[in-house]
């Protein structure tokens, strides 16, 4: 199991793309061994040009009591 999972992505800034639906961040609290969770978001450009992406990070932590957190590797 994955607990106090963060998903960050800051690659889409607001001045160049508005969010459509969706969430650039979000948390969950648990999440079950063998499981996985799809998360979507659509983003509308506000202008023209070429956009460097990156992936985007989630930390997590490993059980209830760790108090190292995981990073996903990018």
């Amino acid at each position: 199991a994955a607990y106090r999972i963060q998903l960050r992505d800051s690659s889409f800034p607001p001045s160049d793309f508005e969010t459509v639906i969706g969430f650039l961040n979000m948390k969950l609290d648990r999440m079950g061994p063998n499981s996985n969770i799809s998360h979507t978001v659509i983003l509308r450009p506000k202008r023209t040009g070429l956009f460097n992406f990156t992936a985007a990070e989630v930390t997590y932590l490993p059980s209830e009591d760790s108090q190292e957190l995981q990073v996903s590797e990018k």
